[in-house]
């Protein structure tokens, strides 16, 4: 339980003295339940699930996945870096997303915080908050637009404003992370996932089986900070 309280803090993006001020704690009673010495409340579980969209089941019993109705992710921003020249991005340095077949769940990743030059972000044409996630590509799928062992940042669903069809995307499909570029049937809202290596062939997902499917993010930059059209 302990280990799953961080996890939830970190995902946020939050200091203990912030998400202790957002359940109505102070920073030691916080870090008193990261060491183990306090045990989190139902009462906590139950605020955390209604701001954060972390499931109480999860974080008391590491029941289920960990946002209640597959939520991506939860309803807060990371801190805004208090240097305004940088942005803060949730690495998360052990997940892969792969370009051929699925390798891990997002959820059960402990991320950690870097920070990018708004200046940077400004040149490329990207203009968002300290939202951005990292992740590492796995895999050749998605060759010569992504490379394995790159790093790619993407953007949270819950902060893009509009679908981009065609556009790449980490998706979770039945449990596997998958970095490839999706197109949306508008009449059937069939989904087909599509490799820039064409020595894979797409994947087609429709029907009942699109409750197995969850779009994550939109990949926005690469390692070396290029823009990924």
């Amino acid at each position: 339980m302990v280990e799953r309280f961080k996890q939830a803090r970190l995902s946020a993006g939050l200091t203990q003295a912030e998400f202790g001020e957002l359940i109505g704690k102070n920073r030691g009673q916080i870090r008193d339940i990261e060491i183990g010495k306090v045990k989190v409340s139902p009462q906590i579980a139950l605020i955390l699930e209604k701001k954060l969209n972390i499931s109480h089941n999860w974080l008391l019993f590491g029941e289920g996945s960990m946002y209640v109705s597959n939520a991506d992710a939860p309803n807060v921003k990371p801190p805004r870096n208090r240097d305004n020249d940088l942005v803060n991005v949730l690495d998360f340095d052990e997940v892969k997303a792969a370009a051929g077949s699925g390798i891990t769940n997002f959820s059960e990743a402990l991320p950690a915080i870097v920070c990018i030059s708004r200046k940077v972000l400004a040149s490329l044409n990207v203009d968002i908050e300290d939202h951005m996630q990292t992740i590492e590509v796995e895999g050749a799928s998605m060759l010569p637009t992504l490379t394995p062992g790159e790093k790619i940042y993407l953007n949270p669903m819950q902060y893009e404003h509009r679908f981009k069809d065609g556009g790449i995307y980490v998706a979770e499909y039945w449990g596997d992370l998958l970095v490839k570029r999706v197109q949306r049937n508008p009449k059937s809202g069939a989904v087909r996932l599509i490799s820039d290596n064409k020595d894979f062939k797409p994947i087609d997902i429709e029907g009942d089986d699109l409750d197995n499917l969850r779009i994550i993010g939109r990949v926005l930059l690469k390692e070396k900070l290029s823009r990924v059209e």
